[in-house]
């Protein structure tokens, strides 16, 4: 019970801090803690059509030492869903449960390709990017005890989740120091299928198919300006690791997995991701661990597999 009040201390505390100078366009207007180490919070933001969301995970005992800092992992959800799906099919109260980090898992829109939409030339909202690099970031760093640098404060994300992780890191290398990708979308340039999947998913979702990057075509320039294989020179100061399967039913498959043509697709973009790297000569962890299917089992497992080697490069010297 003492730890549950002192985590209910820490939200209130949270609530009544003012925003760092870089979130000022973002209002916290309700926190609701699950635990002891689990709050959803809510923020109004000119950035979206409507509020923003993110879970906020504290390392056990963070309230029992005033003083200490940690590091911080933003975790990101993939296509078609929800900041909730690493607290409910991603077991990651357990796989952080005797490790020392902060761990924020924001909303990015059933489809949202973690992006400022361009909208057809006008720009957002919605501004996912906004919203998570320069005004989520800068609010957890003002509310928690983070250690705010870039060394310390890591992005992993699966799926559409990856590709965010890897673009974020790439456009924005002064805010992250290490960028996970887990089954990602990191080459949205040269796969077709990555363009559908974008469109019909934007489409089916909001009802603009064009609306992310406008069209993969006339708005090629948009595309390139945040695919992480284009941009992948500007990840030379940035620890990467590039995690994935090749689609076929692995060891954490259930017996009847036939595999899916989406990881297979996956596994085609993080080799040409892998390979450019390698031809610009920047060090990164390329993890192609052979059968595995686009399922949670596997994402969790590259958590477990990678989370030491970020906190690791989180400490100081």
């Amino acid at each position: 019970m003492r730890r549950l009040a002192l985590a209910l201390a820490v939200v209130a505390s949270a609530l009544a801090g003012l925003p760092a100078s870089g979130a000022s366009a973002l209002t916290l207007t309700g926190s609701t803690v699950k635990n002891e180490r689990l709050s959803d919070v809510r923020f109004a933001t000119p950035s979206l059509h409507g509020a923003g969301r993110a879970f906020v995970l504290l390392p056990d005992g963070y309230a029992d030492d005033p003083a200490r800092r940690y590091p911080v992992l933003y975790l990101l959800h993939g296509g078609l869903g929800t900041y909730v799906d690493w607290p409910r099919q991603g077991a990651i109260e357990a796989l952080t449960a005797d490790q020392d980090v902060i761990v924020v898992m924001p909303d990015g829109g059933p489809a949202g390709w973690y992006t400022d939409w361009w909208n057809r030339g006008r720009g957002g909202p919605p501004k996912w990017e906004t919203f998570h690099v320069d005004e989520l970031v800068a609010w957890v760093d003002a509310t928690y005890r983070t250690i705010p640098e870039r060394r310390a404060r890591g992005i992993a994300g699966l799926s559409m989740g990856g590709f965010g992780a890897m673009s974020y890191a790439a456009r924005n290398p002064e805010v992250f120091g290490w960028a996970a990708s887990f089954s990602g979308a990191v080459d949205i340039t040269r796969n077709p299928a990555t363009q559908t999947t974008i469109t019909a998913e934007a489409g089916f979702v909001n009802g603009r198919p064009f609306g992310p990057f406008g069209d993969p075509v006339a708005q090629r320039f948009v595309w390139r300006a945040h695919d992480p294989l284009t941009l992948a020179a500007k990840l030379r100061d940035t620890r990467v690791i590039l995690a994935v399967g090749n689609g076929r039913p692995g060891p954490l498959d259930d017996r009847f997995s036939v595999g899916d043509v989406v990881e297979d697709q996956m596994y085609a973009s993080g080799r040409r991701m892998h390979q450019r790297l390698e031809s610009l000569g920047i060090p990164h962890a390329w993890d192609a661990y052979g059968r595995g299917t686009h399922s949670w089992p596997y994402w969790q497992r590259d958590l477990r597999t990678w989370l030491s080697d970020f906190l690791a490069g989180a400490q100081p010297g």
